[in-house]
């Protein structure tokens, strides 16, 4: 198995993002509950992700919305 190591400077970025409509005809959309988000410690306990603990470099996005 080939290991894969990133040297150089440590990136954290945010690439993912989830918008909630304020006009139009989703204005009435509200969200009523968002998943936590892990801790950059929690992210960190392994050095980086990937890792065991978190098995890809995108952690999810999750809200439920009020229709």
């Amino acid at each position: 198995m080939i290991e894969q190591v990133r040297h150089g400077p440590r990136r954290v970025r945010t690439l993912d993002y989830m918008f909630v409509p304020s006009y139009g005809p989703y204005a009435h959309l509200r969200p009523v509950r968002i998943a936590p988000m892990p801790t950059e410690a929690m992210l960190e306990k392994d050095r980086a992700i990937p890792s065991s603990t978190f098995p890809s470099d995108h952690v999810a996005l999750a809200v439920d919305l009020a229709w």
